[in-house]
């Protein structure tokens, strides 16, 4: 894994949200934007962001959420991106009526580009992440684990 190899070779690491990538592929939007990723079960992983004079700033932190409730957050016009369309798209629309505004399908997955692009000015920044404290981000509650796991040994 990254950590491995960061700790083996003594070289520094960055890690970066999926949803942060997604929201980087909305670029010239003074709005807010909205990225979804399906979680399954009616719910979605988000993040709100805003991009001024196309620097983006995440807003909040990242959730997990019905997709009835996140869409009962949006007060304002709001850009949609994220594989969650695939699936919800349509509901939001229906939902929010022209305050949604879907982005279009090919800025629903993560660019590579993206991702250097923000690995790069960390990089030239120095914030790197401890690799002895980089975990993947899960937002799924503790019911949601698999029970009787440990039993089974």
């Amino acid at each position: 894994t990254v950590k491995g190899l960061a700790m083996a070779c003594a070289k520094p690491v960055i890690g970066i949200s999926t949803l942060d990538i997604l929201a980087a592929n909305i670029t010239r939007e003074n709005r807010q934007i909205c990225t979804i990723i399906d979680a399954k079960r009616n719910s979605v992983y988000y993040c709100f962001y805003r991009n001024n004079n196309e620097h983006l700033r995440k807003i909040g932190s990242y959730g997990l959420i019905d997709i009835g409730e996140l869409i009962k957050k949006i007060k304002e016009d709001t850009v949609f991106t994220g594989d969650g369309l695939d699936i919800f798209g349509q509901l939001i629309k229906d939902k929010l009526g022209k305050k949604a505004i879907i982005a279009e399908r090919r800025n629903w997955i993560p660019k590579a580009r993206n991702l250097v692009v923000m690995a790069k000015e960390r990089l030239k920044s120095g914030k790197f992440d401890n690799p002895d404290k980089l975990v993947p981000l899960y937002l799924y509650p503790k019911e949601c684990q698999i029970k009787g796991y440990n039993n089974a040994k």
